[in-house]
């Protein structure tokens, strides 16, 4: 079952905007967080469906980055009170640098993480990330997230025309992360 927590009228709003995302060009390129849904308005989506949707995991991601969300943690916290199911993110990790970020991370079962690009120029090529965000950066965002988290912590890798002869960098960046798997 998918959660969105950012769900904007005016489109997409994120920390990247992706050569590659099926959600096409971010509307709001952003670092700032705030609360675009209410988290009683996630409850009571919730309450609405439960039990009448069959579902094994609620994931947390949609129209732009999760993380963006202010009350991430507490809409993590919600639902698994309301569904008692586990709990999984997917975030492009360019806010795991911010220790609240973390820390409202950290109340999921399980963690999708983003690493396209094994360096600045490929990172700013790909992912395009808003002028704040640096790719070294991300990547020791996601090793203090990693030393920290005690659940599943996943890479996931997009392979693009610009990355996919970088696939030996990439990898030997994700094993100084330690996911749980790519």
């Amino acid at each position: 079952m998918g959660v969105d927590l950012i769900c904007q009228e005016k489109g997409k709003v994120c920390s990247f905007d992706c050569v590659y995302c099926s959600l096409g060009k971010t509307t709001e390129l952003t670092t700032k967080r705030g609360v675009f849904v209410p988290t009683e308005l996630v409850a009571r989506e919730l309450k609405k469906v439960m039990g009448k949707v069959e579902a094994d995991v609620v994931t947390f991601s949609g129209t732009g980055e999760p993380t963006l969300a202010q009350n991430l943690g507490e809409a993590i916290k919600v639902a698994k009170e309301v569904l008692g199911l586990p709990i999984s993110v997917l975030t492009n990790s360019s806010l795991m640098m911010r220790e609240n970020v973390r820390r409202d991370l950290a109340r999921a079962d399980i963690v999708i993480g983003q690493l396209d690009a094994p360096n600045e120029e490929l990172f700013k090529r790909i992912s395009r990330p808003h002028e704040k965000i640096v790719f070294k950066d991300v990547i020791e965002g996601m090793k203090k997230f990693r030393e920290e988290f005690k659940g599943k912590f996943s890479l996931e890798v997009m392979f693009v025309p610009e990355n996919k002869a970088f696939s030996k960098e990439i990898a030997s960046i994700a094993r100084t992360i330690m996911p749980d798997e790519v």
